[in-house]
């Protein structure tokens, strides 16, 4: 376009508006040259319908200029068909050891949610254990009641069943003191029997109370006597029927702990269990669509295509493009198979790869400059100028300076970073001075990585762009072929998928501008969205 005027005013009370876009067309040869002829497309008001005005410019005569222009100084201006292009094409590009077989972004598989999920469950577990100390810390008595049983399991394990009767005996009635003791936060040395049965008289358990209050006045007898009775219970049944007791007063005292005590005690068992439930309900797609293997090597398949690519043989480097395409998800699989569209003369296949092809390698020069060039040559050309703001598209040109999967590998780092900063903050007692700023721009910076990583997932599996794949398509107000035409697309174009229904697929270019087309003439850019 050399150049536009819009004009808008009032006249006899109606708004009044002009466009007027300017066009250069640089002849290449001398003769007899039909100009296309100009159609506009508008909406009625009146008629309620859109309608199409067409003018036919004729036939102009193109003399020989002064000087000899070769045909290939002007192969950027001609706009015509991409054949005329192809050695303008930066070449095909060669595979490096392995190609890429699973297409699926990292965050839809279940290794990186578990590498992104795992130092999140550790600092919850840590922050569990730091409170439960801490509250050690500030209650012993709740402590010392906690740790009853099994510290009166150590001391019954630690008698020494070969020492004295009356060493050995008093040991084992401190243990049955000192765990009533613990369990009621009382002394052990001031305790009775009567202490001991009533205790467990209180969980409901009156005929083991007694036999504890037996075993310790039975012990009391013993060591007092001058002999052992020769009658009752042996030292071995005596130790390890009191294990078994005090093991049925931990389970009745444990019955009647409050409910939030026991969820904190089990929470860091329980974490780890729902986390993995999660990651099985939420498996990556790439499990659930899986390209089966066809007869060939892809790197074979993709060498000998460029050799034939090479030759000038495109419908057999297509073929076995596409071969390698169908069991590969890969960048340079695509890049080459746009290269062949291009030189077919099929533009629309050839944006859609490229395009592609720039999802996994966002800064690849070739492929950038590539897919301009080919854009550039469509007939809808101009409904891809940008013209959004200056600081929008910047930003929009460093986000996409990295791919969707090294976004998340940011991503994965960050969230590991923060909690290690989080768990040694924690451990060295709070956040003073650089140690809080350091932390508020480690949350920032995850805050930011967290919302491109959204924004990329909304952008290729939620707002579904696609390419249009055939020369011109009627774009119809319905999914019914009886439905009016509103516009026409063609080959090239970048467009959102708004609805599908049966072979049909709504249609969106912003605004007004939205219809219905078969489903055939576009493609997703995302391959996963058409399987």
């Amino acid at each position: 376009t050399a150049g536009q005027d819009f004009r808008s005013g009032a006249s006899s009370g109606r708004l009044i508006s002009s466009l007027s876009q300017e066009f250069v067309l640089v002849p290449l040869e001398a003769g007899m040259l039909t100009l296309p002829p100009v159609a506009i497309e508008y909406f009625d008001p009146m008629q309620q319908r859109y309608r199409t005005l067409t003018r036919e410019l004729g036939t102009v005569t193109v003399t020989e200029g002064d000087a000899s222009l070769a045909a290939a100084a002007f192969s950027s201006l001609d706009g015509g068909e991409l054949a005329r292009l192809a050695d303008d094409l930066a070449f095909v590009h060669v595979p490096g050891n392995r190609l890429r077989l699973d297409g699926a972004p990292l965050d839809q598989r279940i290794g990186w949610r578990v590498l992104v999920l795992s130092p999140v469950i550790l600092l919850l577990i840590l922050r569990l254990v730091l409170v439960r100390l801490d509250n050690e810390r500030r209650d012993p008595v709740g402590t010392r009641r906690r740790r009853a049983l099994a510290t009166a399991r150590k001391a019954l394990a630690g008698i020494d069943r070969n020492a004295p009767a009356e060493r050995t005996l008093a040991d084992l009635a401190q243990v049955i003191a000192a765990y009533v003791g613990a369990r009621t936060g009382r002394p052990s040395a001031g305790l009775r029997t009567d202490d001991i049965r009533d205790y467990a008289a209180s969980l409901g358990l009156d005929d083991i109370g007694d036999r504890l209050k037996r075993t310790v006045e039975t012990c009391d007898s013993i060591r007092y006597a001058a002999r052992g009775s020769g009658s009752g219970p042996s030292l071995d049944e005596m130790i390890d029927r009191t294990r078994s007791d005090l093991a049925a007063l931990e389970k009745a005292a444990a019955k009647t702990r409050p409910a939030a005590g026991a969820a904190l005690k089990t929470a860091p068992f329980l974490i780890p269990l729902l986390c993995v439930l999660a990651l099985a309900a939420g498996r990556s797609r790439a499990e659930e669509t899986a390209r089966t293997p066809l007869d060939g090597n892809p790197e074979r398949l993709v060498a000998e295509g460029i050799q034939a690519y090479t030759a000038g043989d495109l419908d057999r480097a297509l073929e076995l493009f596409q071969a390698a395409d169908r069991t590969v998800d890969d960048a340079t699989v695509y890049y080459n198979l746009g290269n062949t569209y291009a030189r077919r003369g099929e533009l629309g296949l050839a944006v859609l790869n490229y395009r592609r092809a720039l999802r996994l390698t966002p800064r690849d020069a070739d492929l950038r400059a590539n897919l301009e060039r080919v854009r550039s040559r469509a007939s809808d050309a101009r409904l891809h100028q940008n013209e959004s703001p200056v600081l929008l598209r910047l930003s929009a040109d460093a986000i996409g300076f990295l791919s969707r999967d090294e976004w998340n590998v940011l991503l994965a780092i960050a969230v590991w970073w923060l909690c290690a900063y989080l768990a040694f903050a924690w451990w060295r007692g709070g956040y003073i001075g650089w140690y809080r700023r350091i932390l508020v721009a480690s949350a920032v910076v995850l805050a930011a990585l967290v919302a491109i990583s959204i924004g990329y997932w909304y952008r290729e599996s939620v707002r579904e762009s696609a390419v249009v794949v055939q020369a011109e398509v009627d774009v119809r107000s319905g999914p019914e072929e009886s439905f009016p035409v509103v516009f026409k697309i063609h080959d090239g174009l970048l467009l959102e998928i708004a609805g599908r229904r049966d072979d049909w697929r709504q249609i969106s270019l912003g605004g007004e501008w939205n219809g219905w087309v078969p489903a055939g003439s576009v493609e997703a850019v995302n391959p996963e969205n058409d399987r």
